[in-house]
């Protein structure tokens, strides 16, 4: 549906009837400030919902916004006060109509409410959702601003675009995850079981390989047997005690070779372990050593006031020093603090503070050689007490 034409009277700042018939393609309404173009926008909302919706509750002096809807100007009343919008769907048009005294609903409204909405999937509200999506206004364009929290800004948003059940939908949506991570879960632990069964028969097959024996060696085995005993028994007779003696050295075989690996394993460790023990050692005397540096950094005199802030006063002081020195004494005063000096007592004070602002650079680069070793100690310490928590952990593991 489009919108074909606004006619209103007695409405807000207008006083006379004014109609507007747009036409099928856009509409642009230009004018200075004042001149009523928010007032169109406010006169289809009116008439979808019967409010507006930017002026909230808001009351002054007993009234409501209600009261000042219409016109309340000074003079003549207006001929007539009614909000009048038409919708152009196709060849149809639908007028709704809304006036000062009429207290129900347009008839017209469920036919319109019908074919801008989707009663399926529509809102709770969902005219009014329509004309907050549909008609931007400045205060909109000033809320979605920086100013605004994003908690703020996010609900505002919701609300313009008609999600009033995200938070529905957002439970739902948590609710799924969690059944699916749930049988994920079990997904894994499933598969993990499978996974052990299936290395377990194959345990139990690589076992019963190496208990079998070849048939060829347990009839030559008996053949054997047969030529040392002179017995004439079949050699299927005398085969399967062979093929039991083989297949029981074998195992023997393969469970002495099993014990050798086992104990190369465990000379290795050995001598691993004994190595981890000396680097531990030596870590931790390493540690011993930073611990005792840091002690003895942080124990030598630390000033109170920083090597830049030392800097700084001597520098102020220097100047100070070329500046009287520039200046010279006024009539027997100083040019710095007004006090009567004579010639020898005022080179005597700058000289003195001469001395101060050397000695304060001194003790400005002590300050920074004794941070600097602070800060190396710090590190170094740092560094063995990491190295001690690695070894400590490779030996535990």
């Amino acid at each position: 549906m489009k919108l074909a034409h606004v006619d209103l009277c007695g409405f807000r700042g207008f006083h006379k009837r004014l109609r507007i018939d747009f036409p099928d393609g856009f509409t642009i309404i230009d004018g200075r400030n004042g001149v009523g173009k928010s007032t169109i926008f406010d006169a289809v909302e009116f008439a979808l919902t019967g409010t507006i919706a930017k002026y909230g509750d808001a009351t002054a002096a007993g009234e409501t916004i209600a009261d000042y809807i219409w016109w309340i100007g000074e003079g003549k009343a207006p001929p007539d006060r009614y909000v009048e919008v038409g919708f152009r769907d196709g060849e149809d048009e639908l007028v709704l109509r809304r006036t000062r005294l009429f207290d129900g609903e347009p008839s017209t409204l469920p036919a319109v409410l019908d074919r801008l909405c989707d009663a399926a999937t529509m809102p709770k509200s969902p005219l009014s959702q329509l004309c907050a999506a549909s008609i931007i206004r400045d205060e909109h364009i000033a809320a979605l601003s920086l100013d605004l929290k994003e908690t703020e800004r996010y609900t505002l948003l919701r609300a313009a675009i008609g999600a009033t059940d995200a938070e529905v939908w957002i439970s739902r949506g948590s609710g799924l995850a969690r059944v699916a991570e749930r049988r994920t879960k079990t997904a894994e632990n499933e598969v993990e079981a499978a996974a052990r069964e299936v290395a377990a028969a194959a345990r139990q097959i690589d076992e019963i390989r190496a208990g079998l024996v070849e048939e060829s060696l347990a009839l030559a085995a008996a053949a054997r047997l047969n030529s040392f005993t002179g017995s004439m028994s079949p050699p299927d007779q005398v085969a399967e005690p062979a093929r039991v003696a083989i297949a029981e050295r074998s195992r023997q075989v393969e469970e002495l070779i099993e014990l050798e690996k086992a104990w190369q394993a465990a000379e290795g460790a050995r001598d691993q372990t004994a190595q981890l023990r000396a680097a531990l050692a030596a870590a931790q005397h390493a540690k011993s050593e930073a611990d005792a540096a840091l002690v003895a950094v942080t124990a030598e005199r630390q000033l109170a006031v920083s090597a830049d802030a030392l800097t700084r006063q001597a520098r102020d002081i220097a100047a100070l020093v070329s500046l009287g020195r520039k200046l010279g004494l006024h009539d027997g005063h100083c040019p710095l603090c007004d006090s009567d000096l004579t010639e020898a007592d005022f080179e005597d004070g700058l000289a003195t503070a001469e001395r101060l602002a050397r000695e304060l650079n001194e003790l400005a680069v002590e300050q920074v050689a004794r941070e600097q070793a602070r800060e190396a100690a710090e590190a170094a310490e740092a560094a063995a007490q990491e190295d001690v928590d690695l070894r400590q952990r490779l030996l535990k593991g």
